[in-house]
């Protein structure tokens, strides 16, 4: 969680869902009060250290703002990874807590492609070599889906929908825009605009309509259709494809040449972009057809 000032006199706090790096929430002000009556409505949240791990505090004893506050008075909220302790020095936040953490997930930076690319010929194709940390889809502890080719948005918690955006070095930023991270390789800053600035509100507004009087789940969703990306998918009109219920598709052959043809195969039948794999742990990886070279 996080408080910012705008144009200096109004203020905001956004919590993020530390699992996923995803939005729950936008609330006006940054007061402890509402932060703490948010905490004992959800009393589920568990509190995570800058570092991602989360923090070994008994939160089963209250809310969370409380249960934090106690253990930092006994030292007892400490993260066993990195060594940060609430309320201690900042020369000891800043020594441990602060180092620069790889994340590898979905909301802070794209997700890793399962093969490493081909930097020294052609970047745009992979290598028969896995990319570190990818060895789990080999292995075969993930599930395969289908990888939408669209515009991905998202539901917060508030009901407020939200597109996906990226801005390119040194150009500014859009009004009311949330970011989330820097891609390393392209420089590129990705988060979050209010779908209604977006150049896709329009065709989200069409695709709400399409879908009737259906409750929506917070969460993220693929906009598809045909204004949107040139339309790979093939969609007759604009809908959204919640990620959480995304197609399994079955993966024979867990290896290069096993898993360029599957891909290949799914996008001759109706233009399927690509696959993404799901970890139980919440890791994932992807693959696209385009990713492979020629045969």
């Amino acid at each position: 969680m996080d408080d910012f000032a705008l144009y200096g006199s109004t203020y905001g706090t956004l919590l993020v869902d530390a699992t996923i790096r995803l939005p729950l929430t936008l609330r006006e002000g940054r007061d402890a009060e509402q932060l703490s009556r948010w905490l004992h409505e959800h009393p589920g949240v568990e509190v995570a250290c800058p570092c991602s791990s989360v923090l070994r505090v008994p939160l089963d004893t209250g809310p969370a703002a409380a249960a934090l506050d106690a253990a930092s008075s006994t030292g007892t909220a400490r993260c066993c990874s990195c060594r940060w302790r609430r309320g201690g020095s900042r020369r000891e936040r800043n020594s441990d807590a602060r180092k620069p953490v790889n994340r590898q997930d979905p909301g802070m930076q794209k997700i890793p492609t399962v093969f490493v690319r081909d930097f020294d010929n052609n970047p745009a194709h992979v290598l028969p070599k896995v990319t570190p940390g990818c060895e789990w889809v080999l292995a075969g502890e993930g599930q395969a889906t289908r990888k939408y080719d669209g515009t991905c948005v998202m539901l917060d918690e508030a009901g407020k929908w939200w597109a996906r955006r990226e801005v390119k070095p040194r150009r500014p930023e859009p009004p009311n825009y949330i970011a989330l991270s820097v891609d390393t390789e392209t420089g590129k800053t990705i988060g979050w605009e209010p779908i209604g600035q977006s150049s896709f509100a329009k065709f989200h507004s069409e695709a709400l309509k399409a879908a009737g009087l259906r409750e929506w789940t917070a969460g993220t969703f693929e906009l598809i259709g045909p204004k949107v990306n040139g339309n790979p998918e093939r969609a007759d009109a604009h809908g959204l494809v919640e990620h959480a219920a995304a197609q399994h598709v079955s993966v024979p052959e867990l290896t290069f040449e096993g898993i360029r043809s599957t891909v290949a195969g799914l996008a001759a039948v109706d233009g399927c972009e690509g696959v993404v794999w799901h970890h139980p742990d919440g890791r994932m990886a992807k693959i696209k057809a385009r990713d492979f070279p020629k045969a």
